[in-house]
């Protein structure tokens, strides 16, 4: 249980807005450049508030509620600096790509 919080929930919670941008991609019938581009803007933003709670939830998971004495969660705050790099980087890398791949 300690591992699914401190480690495999919050790398799920960070990979939210890029998987859905990918399912929302190849679900909308008529490929049109403009939704692509507001849905972009609109989990771009998401991205930003993400990895703060990925952070909180693995805090969660390291916390002393969970039966052992934690004394360093520094290893938490590594998702508030990896959600922000693969969100802010690979969500306009994303969008660029879908928007040149689609119709006009």
């Amino acid at each position: 249980m300690k591992t699914l919080l401190s480690i495999i929930l919050p790398t799920i919670i960070i990979l939210t807005p890029i998987l859905v941008f990918f399912v929302y991609r190849f679900n909308i019938k008529e490929n049109i450049r403009q939704k692509i581009l507001i849905s972009g803007a609109l989990l771009f933003l998401l991205g930003l508030l993400v990895p703060r709670l990925a952070t909180f939830v693995s805090l969660y998971g390291l916390g002393p509620g969970t039966g052992e004495n934690t004394r360093c969660a520094i290893g938490a705050t590594v998702f508030f600096y990896f959600g922000y790099l693969i969100n802010l980087a690979g969500i306009p890398i994303l969008s660029t790509i879908f928007y040149f791949t689609g119709k006009k």
